[in-house]
């Protein structure tokens, strides 16, 4: 990329932003090629546990809790998928 002989490059939005900044006049598409999820995982025999992960996730994107999130750790390229905001 230095060099100037990539044309185009793909990656995880977060990382093309922090790329885009160190290389004047790139740019990141708003458009998205695919999704990287996190997820939260509970141990097997635990249905307590996947039961208070699911209900916390469901609060937290019910109530603006996740976009919240997102909006004050001021990071570009993290988004909720549809429905979720």
């Amino acid at each position: 990329m230095r060099s100037g002989k990539v044309d185009a490059w793909a990656s995880a939005a977060p990382t093309l932003f922090d790329y885009a900044a160190e290389f004047p006049g790139s740019r990141v598409l708003a458009d998205s090629y695919g999704a990287n999820r996190p997820t939260l995982v509970a141990p097997k025999g635990r249905p307590e546990r996947f039961a208070y992960i699911a209900a916390f996730i469901d609060h937290a994107n019910a109530t603006g809790l996740s976009q919240q999130v997102l909006d004050r750790a001021g990071v570009p390229g993290y988004t909720l998928p549809d429905g979720k905001r």
